[in-house]
Order: structure tokens, then sequence, then C-alpha cells
């Protein structure tokens, strides 16, 4: 925290980055494994995550829809296609949502061409 700041600020301002519980779209891959989501995509999710959460167009979107997209994407690219329709409905995240999010996603983390020849119905991505 800042010198410039009153010191309760300061003191509020530690209190908050020790205990605030963490925050984030890998808090939100606990949805998709309490509906038996494999092991392999959860973990390939939160790779993904990792990968791309420095990227300026995914900065300031949901949590929800972060996850989301990262399980779709996950499930393509580890060949365990999981429908748009069946994270929709788990995420309870609008499929223009979460087509918005995992674009940005895939393009992140540099993986459009093993996206594109994974996916079961290519025509139906953005770059098909």
């Amino acid at each position: 925290p800042g010198r410039g700041l009153d010191p309760g600020v300061r003191k509020i301002a530690r209190y908050v980055d020790e205990y605030a519980p963490p925050y984030g779209p890998k808090l939100y891959l606990k949805t998709f494994e309490e509906q038996d989501f494999s092991d392999k995509i959860i973990d390939k999710a939160e790779e993904i995550i990792n990968e791309s959460s420095d990227t300026k167009e995914l900065i300031g979107k949901s949590n929800t829809a972060g996850a989301a997209a990262a399980v779709y994407i996950a499930s393509v690219l580890e060949d365990e296609y999981v429908p748009i329709k069946k994270i929709v409905e788990v995420s309870e995240v609008s499929e223009p949502t979460l087509r918005n999010s995992y674009v940005p996603m895939v393009e992140a983390i540099e993986k459009e061409d093993e996206f594109l020849q994974n996916h079961p119905h290519p025509s139906r991505t953005t770059w098909g």
C-alpha cells in the first residue's frame, strides 16, 4: 500500500491483500468438477487460464465466462469434446458470451490451428 494513504486505509489494504479469498476464473472450475467433467479437462482448463490471464481482451470479463471458455477449449484440445450447450447449462453463461470469451483465449494461447484440427465441427467456429 502507498505511503500517501491514511494509516487506517493502509491497514485495511494489507488485511485485504492477506485475507481476501482468491478471485478469478480458476475459482469457477469447481462448478465443472462437481458436474463430473474429467480431471484432464479441468487440469487443461486451469493451464489455459494461467496462460491467457494477461490477455487484454479478457481483463475485466466475467470470471464465470472465463472458466467456461477454458473448459470448452480444453475439451476440444484434449479430444474430449463437450458441446457448448452443455457448458452453457453448467455455467449459466449465455452462448454469445461463451463464444466471445473463448475466441480471444484460444488466440492468447496460440492454439487456433490445433483447436480447428480437433474440433468436431470446425466450420461452426469463428475461424472455420
